[in-house]
Formats: structure tokens, C-alpha cells, sequence
């Protein structure tokens, strides 16, 4: 089995556990080819599990199903398929296997990025999340309008209004989405920026490895991912910093790029 072929089946898994988060590992994907290019038509699901995701878990269905019809294309690919003159497939997909033309690809769970470790990892951030978030906004919404600067020396956010820097708040950058290739990257693994300026993010990954949690979203480069996925991402990489977790805050800037940082409220100096 080719390393490509793998991959794709893992990619594939994954965004079905995004679409149906408590599937019970039958599931019956349907794609359509005849237009020339693949997109899943039907998602069938045998059975669901006691499972849910915490309500500020949004999945972008459209999105998340394009992500999985590239993974089944690529599947395909990795297979040998010529997909010139297919027009149609269907595919079993079940917690660690994809069966497609026969063919049963099998991943090792372990490396799956949303697999069992990734909901378990949602529901620890969700411990005290609405707290935590509430401290940032209280905090930063108190000088009223502002703009934002990054003082990347000192690692703070400086917000200042029309009578100068009106406070600062201790930063740590968390990573970016990108809207138009919707694509998110860890902070570590950006190289415009210093390393000093991630050693958080880093410290959460390296911990992650250190003490053999499974969880390869911490430790893959990047990732296709929505809007709405981006804030989980931020907010799982977040309650593993800090004294008992961080909030998050967004920055989106001129270029589209939104940047993620994990904010200390209490880390303020008020200046005016």
C-alpha cells in the first residue's frame, strides 16, 4: 500500500468524523465522478454513539465535504484508479479502514487528527472555556475602540485609542488560518516568525509528545480547516497554556490572514 494512499484514507476518516462526530464506524460514502471530477453525493451512517462535541464546535458542512471528496480523489490516485472514465464509487469507511474496488486501506488510529483523542481534547478545552473567554473580552473590550499592535519584543498586544496605549496584554501566538487556501498553520511551524515567539505553542506541542497524548493535530504542520474549525483548533492548543488555560483572540488582518493568540487578561498594564 503507498504511503499517498494512506494518507488519503487517514484525511478521509477524519473529515467524516468532522461531518458525523458520532458515527459508529459504518458509514457509506457515495461520489460522484461524471462531471470529471469527484464530490460525495450521499453520506450514509449505519449507527451513532453516545457522543457530542461542545456546542461552540461548528462544522462547516459544505466546506469539511469538499475537503472529503479531495481525500477521496486522492485515495483513488494513491490506488492506481484512472479516474478518466470512472463515474462512480462507493466506498465503506469504517473507524480505521476504508474499503473501496475491494481494496481495504487500513491507518493506524493513533495517527488519525480527529480521531478518539481530538473529541476528548475538545471536551477538556470546553472546562471553563466560557469563563475564560469572558475574561478576554472583559478585559480587552475595556478601553473601548482601539487599534491593535503586536509588540513582538515584549510578546504583548498594545491597544491604544484616542489617548494613546491604553493597555497591553500579555500574547501568546497560537497560529493563522489562511480564508483563501483554507488551510491553518501552527505558530511553530510558521517560519515568519521567531522562534521565541512561539515557544508557547511549542511547549504545547513538545508536552503532547512528552507525555505520549496522542493527539497529531497538535503535531502536524498544517491542515485543511474551515473558519469555525480554526477556533477549535486555537482553543484546544489554548487550554494547555497558562495557569488552567487561556482565552482566545482573533486578529484578523489586511491581508485576509486571521491570526490566533491565547490571551492573559491578567497580564494588563492599564494605561489610561
Amino acid at each position: 500500500m503507498t504511503p499517498a494512499a494512506v494518507g488519503a484514507a487517514r484525511d478521509l476518516i477524519d473529515q467524516v468524523r468532522l461531518l458525523h462526530p458520532a458515527h459508529d464506524g459504518r458509514v457509506r460514502l457515495i461520489a460522484d465522478f461524471s462531471g470529471g471530477r469527484g464530490w460525495l453525493v450521499n453520506i450514509e451512517v449505519a449507527g451513532l454513539l453516545d457522543i457530542n462535541l461542545p456546542p461552540w464546535v461548528v462544522i462547516d458542512h459544505p466546506l469539511h465535504n469538499a475537503f472529503a471528496s479531495t481525500s477521496v480523489v486522492n485515495l483513488l490516485t494513491g490506488l492506481g484508479v484512472d479516474l478518466t472514465t470512472l463515474r462512480g464509487v462507493e466506498l465503506a469507511i469504517m473507524l480505521d479502514t476504508v474499503q473501496v474496488f475491494g481494496t481495504q486501506v487500513t491507518v493506524d488510529r493513533a495517527q488519525l487528527r480527529c480521531g478518539d483523542n481530538f473529541v476528548q481534547a475538545l471536551a477538556w478545552a470546553d472546562q471553563g472555556l466560557d469563563a475564560r473567554q469572558q475574561a478576554v473580552q472583559t478585559a480587552m473590550g475595556a478601553p473601548g475602540p482601539c487599534t491593535v499592535h503586536w509588540n513582538r519584543d515584549a510578546r504583548v498586544l498594545e491597544l491604544s485609542n484616542h489617548a494613546g496605549l491604553a493597555a497591553t496584554f500579555g500574547a501568546e501566538f497560537i497560529g493563522s488560518y489562511a480564508p483563501a487556501e483554507c488551510s491553518w498553520c501552527w505558530g511553530w511551524a510558521n517560519g515568519s516568525v521567531s522562534g521565541e515567539l512561539t515557544a508557547a505553542i511549542t511547549a504545547v506541542r513538545d508536552a503532547a509528545v512528552r507525555d505520549a497524548v496522542t493527539l497529531p493535530v497538535l503535531q502536524a504542520p498544517g491542515l485543511p480547516c474551515s473558519e469555525p474549525f480554526a477556533f477549535a483548533l486555537a482553543h484546544i492548543a489554548a487550554s494547555r497554556m497558562g495557569n488552567g488555560g487561556m482565552g482566545i483572540w482573533r486578529w484578523p488582518r489586511p491581508s485576509g490572514m486571521q491570526m490566533f493568540f491565547a490571551i492573559d487578561p491578567g497580564a494588563n498594564t492599564r494605561r489610561s
